[in-house]
């Protein structure tokens, strides 16, 4: 998703905790931040208060709810997306992640501008 993103010049920016996936991402060009989604100084040092969308794309289920929670209290200006990165893993299953829509159904040119 992060590459299709970029490809419509679209500024993306990761949270992860995999320095594998971080020096991967920063290879691409991405913005990366080492960190934990479900802390609310990473999400802010990340720049979710002025993000137009949040993609929640994390296999654990529960602490995807936990992100999109606190997304939602915190950053109401974004659009929430949630993504299966394995088949029992989705962050639109249960909890706050319930109803998540996919993020190639926030249409990219418009939520991820």
């Amino acid at each position: 998703m992060s590459q299709a993103l970029l490809a419509r010049d679209v500024d993306v920016t990761i949270i992860d905790t995999d320095i594998e996936m971080i020096r991967s991402a920063g290879e691409f060009g991405f913005k990366v931040y080492y960190g934990d989604g479900r802390r609310l100084d990473v999400l802010h040092a990340s720049g979710a208060g002025s993000a137009r969308a949040i993609a929640v794309c994390i296999d654990d289920r529960a602490a995807a709810n936990q992100i999109a929670e606190l997304c939602r209290g915190q950053f109401p200006q974004a659009r929430l997306a949630g993504a299966r990165l394995r088949p029992r893993a989705c962050a639109g299953t249960g909890g706050a992640g319930r109803g998540l829509p996919h993020p190639r159904d926030l249409r990219i040119g418009g939520a991820f501008r």
